[in-house]
């Protein structure tokens, strides 16, 4: 059986978005709620995919607990149960490029948003700590197929020593990449791309910060 119903996700949407209006929203209402068009969202039926990153903004925004959402499990407010939820600040302002794009990581002033996820839900897409996680989009196709264009990456910003082959967050000369980072033998530090269509770049370590290590993402389907 699979882990969670498409389906019974929709209804609990159409619930919440009818609480909140007072009216029966259709599937195409229920579609631009969470910024799909309706033949995305019907794709998605098809296939039984989750589009887990747009329901948890959705119910971010309505301070609603996305463990209710994705398994029809007690409390449905965040509020009735905030020991049971992580809220990971969401940098709205900025971006992180999987490519070859310069972006600003500053974080002062970024008020952003709050993507909230309850502990099972963390834990089902591989986060088991925490830490001290922000959450950015990432822009570009060169870590694509691990990390797609267009997802939201968590960053654990506490872990920011190099360990080879963990996916990092690092800013080269102002320009801020997510790639797969590893020390070469002559103790360079090389950034890889899961795209096989981009090159490797080799860095002096002193001209690479690294923000934080990436320990889990949120992709459309």
């Amino acid at each position: 059986m699979a882990l969670f119903d498409l389906e019974k996700i929709l209804d609990r949407l159409a619930m919440a978005m009818e609480a909140e209006s007072g009216e029966t929203p259709y599937e195409k209402d229920i579609a631009a709620a969470l910024g799909l068009s309706p033949t995305n969202l019907s794709n998605m039926k098809k296939r039984g995919a989750v589009p887990f990153e747009e329901i948890s903004l959705f119910a971010a925004k309505r301070k609603i607990s996305i463990n209710w959402i994705l398994f029809g499990q007690s409390p449905r407010m965040i509020d009735e149960a905030m020991e049971d939820v992580y809220k990971i600040h969401l940098l709205s302002k900025y971006t992180v490029s999987g490519g070859g794009g310069a972006v600003n990581e500053e974080t002062e002033g970024d008020e952003g948003e709050w993507l909230v996820l309850d502990r099972k839900s963390a834990e089902a897409i591989g986060i088991s700590d925490m830490g001290r996680i922000e959450a950015v989009r990432v822009v570009g196709d060169s870590m694509e197929p691990t990390i797609p264009e267009g997802s939201l990456v968590l960053i654990d910003r506490s872990r920011n020593t190099i360990s080879d082959g963990g996916i990092y967050a690092v800013n080269v000369a102002g320009m801020v990449f997510v790639k797969r980072v590893r020390f070469d033998t002559k103790g360079r530090v090389e950034l890889i791309s899961e795209n096989p269509a981009y090159p490797p770049s080799i860095e002096n370590p002193e001209e690479v910060t690294v923000i934080g290590r990436i320990v889990g993402t949120l992709a459309r389907v």
